[in-house]
């Protein structure tokens, strides 16, 4: 395996083994509890808010599935999403990929399917900065995404296919806060 390169001036290193996927994963638990059990009157406003609410969030983390290949975990950026009705929403942001590069996109989420407060579907857009796709261009982006919301916080995962040498499979975790 190559060394990693530094990002932001920080040495970035691949965690071997299994025990970071069980640190994510346990954190992601926690996270939604913290917030899954808010007082009935907040469960009702949010409800009844959730039309309309602008979300930020700055980047995401990846899980690969590639060990051998240098790819970068953490996915530092800014994004924000607009919520347009309870299963459409807008996003727009920028990150630094896995390859290490900086990519923008722009896109659409349906999420048409619920269970309880998790919500299922997918986004639809463009974004580019990968290097091996179209030469770092803007390229079509159809990618699965599961959202979960309460109140103030929300969690954005999106299983991602992997696609010959140009994208690598990944499991991606976002955390996004709602501005009033």
């Amino acid at each position: 395996m190559t060394p990693a390169r530094p990002f932001l001036g920080i040495q970035h290193k691949r965690s071997k083994g299994p025990h970071l996927t069980r640190i994510l994963g346990s954190a992601l638990v926690i996270l939604m509890g913290a917030f899954s059990n808010p007082s009935n009157a907040d469960a009702v406003d949010h409800e009844q808010e959730n039309d309309h609410e602008l979300w930020i969030n700055f980047g995401m983390y990846s899980l690969h599935g590639k060990e051998e290949v240098d790819l970068n975990d953490s996915n530092f950026g800014f994004g924000v999403e607009y919520q347009l009705t309870e299963t459409q929403s807008l996003t727009a942001g920028t990150f630094k990929n896995s390859d290490f590069e900086q990519s923008r996109y722009l896109g659409w989420y349906w999420l048409p399917l619920a269970l309880g407060p998790v919500r299922f579907g997918g986004t639809f857009g463009i974004m580019d900065g990968y290097s091996k796709a179209r030469n770092g261009k803007f390229f079509p982006a159809i990618l699965p995404a599961i959202s979960y919301e309460r109140s103030r916080l929300g969690v954005n995962i999106y299983p991602i296919p992997g696609f010959s040498d140009n994208l690598y499979t990944a499991i991606s975790i976002q955390v996004k806060i709602r501005i009033d």
